[in-house]
């Protein structure tokens, strides 16, 4: 049983972090555990992505289609689901998702349905947030992780900024926008396409949950 979960725990990293990479002394994969397993008839258990303690279920939604698959009739047979619930930490009472981890190609591909842009709300949400983060912080190097379209980066088009985003048609159009783009899930690989240290401001606008390795992704941002 645990050889199959360190399998596809392994299937789902290997998309993130390809090759040997290694979380201290530790192989990355020994360090971080993905593993969900049964504890009781209906109940899961995983170890914490923040600090590794043991996670206890107490909500738990069933068997999910995947996020934004919107499928013609005729794909219906194809539709993927996984298994998901809500748990806490005992030991640093974090709250988190445990249940099936899905590869991330299967949420960020080149068919991503959602367009911040389309959001009026969000438009002028991120447009304020810039303007508060440029009086304060007055940034000439920003980094956005979950650049989407560009529609908050954009407001930062004038300074030496960079975005990260792997889904390769929003990421379009982010570029169309002109702005810097790279291709790419955000991860302890594709941070050192840039100086160390290189970045006054990192943002992550509601990208950073949908992150579950994430001491790799703050080893990423602390080397920027």
């Amino acid at each position: 049983e645990l050889l199959g979960l360190a399998r596809r725990a392994g299937k789902w990293c290997g998309e993130f972090w390809p090759g040997d990479l290694r979380w201290g002394s530790e192989p990355l994969m020994s360090a971080v555990t993905m593993a969900v397993q049964p504890q009781s008839p209906g109940a899961m258990v995983q170890a914490c992505r923040l600090c590794g303690g043991e996670v206890t279920q107490f909500l738990r939604w069933g068997r999910l289609p995947r996020a934004n698959g919107f499928l013609r009739r005729t794909d219906f047979a194809e539709e993927s689901f996984h298994h998901s619930a809500f748990g806490v930490c005992t030991t640093c009472w974090l709250c988190q998702r445990i249940g099936d981890d899905l590869l991330p190609s299967d949420l960020f591909s080149e068919s991503y349905p959602y367009f911040t842009a389309s959001n009026s709300q969000m438009v002028a949400y991120y447009k304020q947030m810039a303007h508060d983060l440029r009086v304060r912080w007055h940034p000439l190097t920003v980094c956005e992780i979950g650049t989407n379209d560009g529609t908050l980066l954009q407001h930062f088009a004038d300074v030496d900024h960079v975005g990260y985003e792997p889904s390769s048609n929003v990421a379009q159009v982010a570029k169309d926008k002109g702005l810097r783009i790279e291709d790419a899930f955000f991860n302890p690989v594709t941070a050192t396409r840039y100086p160390p240290h290189s970045m006054d401001m990192i943002v992550v606008c509601h990208s950073f949950t949908h992150i579950p390795i994430l001491h790799a992704l703050m080893e990423g941002i602390t080397y920027l």
